[in-house]
Order: C-alpha cells, then structure tokens, then sequence
C-alpha cells in the first residue's frame, strides 16, 4: 500500500470520509489506455463484469465488504471500469476501500488516461472533490515530474491556476521527498512555483515539520497563514498540528509592545495561532474523557496569555461547558486570565449565567464555596441576572451584601429601586 493512501486510509478509519461538493470542468472526450472512449457513466454497466469471480462491487458497504471486492478486481480491469465500481458504491468505507484499489493501478505509463477517466467522472457527479484530490495525489505519487510538467499552465509565472498541481505535488512529496524537492528546485519564479511549493509543504509536513517549515519560510506570509489553514482545516489537520506549531514558535513576537498588537485584526500569527487553537480543540473533542483535556488546559499557560485573545477564552471556556465542568472552567478563567480582567470577567459573567438557568442550585453552591475568588462579584451578578424565577427583594440584598466591591453591591441594589 502506498505511504500517501495509508495515511489517508488510516484517516479515515476514525473519521467519516468527507464529502465536499464543487464544480470542476472536464475536458473533451479522449481516449483512455483501452482505447475507450465511452465516459464513466457508460462503462458503468461494466462494473459486475471486471470482478475476477463475477461477484458484484457494490454488493455491501462495510469496510470488510469493500476490501473483500477490492482483493478480487480483475488485473486487467480498465480504470474506467474501476472507477464505474466505485461510483456504485455507496459513500463509507467500503467504497474507499475499492477507490484505493483503483488508485493502485495508476502507473507512470496510463497516468494521462486515468486523469481524463478522474475528469470525466467528477463532471458526472460519479466522485467528489475529495476523491478528486485523492486521484490527484495518486497521479504525483506515480508519475512525479511528468504529472507536475502535465499540469503546468502555459504561463507558469502569472498563471494562478495551480490547485491540481499542488495535490499531485503533495503526494509526490509524501512518498518521494527528495526527488520533488531537486525538481522543484529547477522551476522559475512564479505563481505556479509557489503553487508547487505548497503542495511539497502539505506533502512534507505530515511527516517532516521542519522541512517543511523551511521549504516555507520563502512564501509571503499571508501565503504562508492560508497554507496553514488549508493545512489545519483540512480532513488531515491533526497530522499538521507539528507543523504549525513549529511556525508559531519561529514567527512568535517578542516584547511587550510585540505582544498587546497581537490581536490586529490582520495580524498573520493571531490568525494562525486561532486556527491552531481550533484544530486543537476540535482533536479533543473526540475524547469524551476529561483527564486528555484537562491536560491539555494546563499546558496552556505555557504559552503567553497574549496570543489567546477574548474570543479564545470564550472557546476554551465553552469546551468546558460542553463536558459539564463548569467548576473546573471557572477556576481556571480565574487564573488564566489574570493579567486579562475583562476577558475573564466576560466570559465568566456568560458560563455562570448558563449555569444558573440549567442548575442554579449546583451554581449557588459553587458561589458558597469560592467566595475569595476574584471572579466572585462577576459571578454573583451573572448568578442574580441568570435567575430562572425572579428573586425577592431580601435574597437580593443577602447577595449584594457579599460582594467585595462596593461599587458592585450599588449595581447589584440599584435594580431593587426599579
């Protein structure tokens, strides 16, 4: 099995295959390595015939089933009937399975025809764009340069086309490192350069972050923050987690004047570090044990309380929310966001309001137990604010009394007045 369709397989084995939907244009009819000229649609009546023992495809859509009829495709099946197979498969695993298949007969001799049987069939709707990109880097792992020369447009300096190419790249990059860095090294300067050395990051980061960091550090750095999102965003983001790690460390500001900017609203670190955060918590939310998470919270203060920014407070605090730990996400706004009163009180003010209306009795014990923490006055308040049934005039005035700031027991009792 190739090193890129592993990776991807291995994927997919946890995750459901992802299905985005979009417009390619095909070009013309051309004729396959068969010397077929009949689109994926058609050959589709071929698909019970190209298995060795005549069994049917698409008879199951277990992963069992579809490795099963993918071991039993006949050697000399064409890839447009194989690619027919597939389309007749339903979306899961098995399908994949019997795409992966398919892939594996793509040569660096027939390369050209299965790309025009991949264009017919995706003009069809007979395969998504996700297996489009799963063909594209198949057609890079197979026929490394005489793909990425296939895909070069005309004007390889201003063109901005690129997008096919950069997956072909990448899974060049993933099985054959060093052969697609030497010829990369040989292309003009330009936008399909670029477009090329982003596929050669995306290939290379999921297995070599600092070289692919490196291979980087040559685009401008918005060029850079939408490789990471790609990257981040993508059905294979946890596996470039390291990569942008390593950029945020190598691209951190320093200074204190460095850090309070740091929240701009163009600012290209921010922007990756809040898809990093994301990535993140999205990988954690898998885990419906708390220890991984909780962990994970406490490793955060060893990154600069800066970075985060309000609305990261909120994300984090929200993570809490959703594991029913409400307790835990207050005491850490508390000491987390120290040096940033407003963000912690903000998004204090909002979980104790949710807790209240959900458990106001669990919310009025944490309130008894946590009277010296600095986030008291902001919770008492939102517990008052947050009260399912309207409180009386004395409970009012029983918590305004508690508070430590005078300024918010005159807020607290100057609702009794109205």
């Amino acid at each position: 099995m190739s090193p890129v369709l592993r990776t991807r397989l291995l994927v997919l084995l946890s995750l459901p295959l992802a299905f985005v939907l979009g417009r390619v244009t095909a070009p013309g009819p051309s004729t396959s390595r068969s010397g077929s000229t009949s689109s994926a649609a058609a050959s589709s009546s071929a698909a019970t015939v190209t298995l060795a023992n005549g069994q049917a495809a698409n008879s199951g859509s277990t992963l069992d089933r579809g490795i099963a009829a993918a071991s039993i495709l006949d050697p000399e099946a064409t890839i447009d009937s194989l690619v027919a197979i597939v389309a007749k498969e339903p979306p899961g695993l098995a399908r994949f399975a019997l795409l992966h298949a398919a892939l594996q007969r793509i040569t660096r001799e027939n390369w050209h025809a299965a790309l025009v049987t991949m264009w017919k069939a995706r003009a069809e709707g007979l395969i998504n764009d996700e297996e489009v990109r799963f063909f594209l880097q198949r057609l890079g792992e197979a026929a490394g340069p005489a793909a990425l020369e296939g895909f070069k447009p005309k004007d390889p300096v201003n063109a901005w086309e690129t997008h096919s190419g950069r997956f072909a790249m990448m899974g060049w990059a993933m099985s054959d490192p060093a052969a697609a860095k030497a010829w990369l090294e040989t292309q003009p300067a330009g936008r399909y350069h670029d477009g090329m050395l982003w596929g050669y990051a995306l290939g290379l980061g999921l297995r070599d972050a600092p070289a692919a960091l490196q291979a980087m550090q040559t685009l401008e750095p918005g060029e850079q923050r939408r490789l990471l999102s790609t990257a981040l965003n993508g059905i294979s983001g946890s596996g470039y987690q390291p990569l942008a790690e390593a950029w945020l460390q190598a691209n951190a500001p320093t200074g204190d004047e460095a850090a309070a900017s740091l929240r701009g609203k163009n600012n290209e670190f921010t922007q990756v570090f809040d898809q990093f955060l994301g990535a993140q918590i999205a990988s954690l939310s898998n885990e419906k044990k708390n220890d991984k998470f909780f962990a994970w919270v406490d490793r955060l203060d060893e990154r600069p309380a800066a970075w985060f920014g309000p609305q990261n407070i909120d994300r984090i605090a929200s993570e809490f929310t959703r594991r029913d730990a409400l307790p835990q996400a207050l005491d850490w706004i508390a000491r987390f966001t120290a040096d940033q009163p407003v963000a912690g009180a903000r998004s204090a003010n909002y979980m104790m309001m949710q807790w209240t209306r959900t458990d106001p009795i669990a919310a009025g014990n944490w309130l008894n137990q946590n009277a010296n923490s600095p986030l008291y006055d902001v919770a008492v308040t939102a517990f008052l604010n947050g009260s399912p049934t309207p409180l009386d005039a004395e409970t009012l005035q029983a918590w305004a009394n508690t508070m430590h700031e005078p300024k918010n027991r005159t807020n607290v009792l100057s609702k009794l007045q109205k």
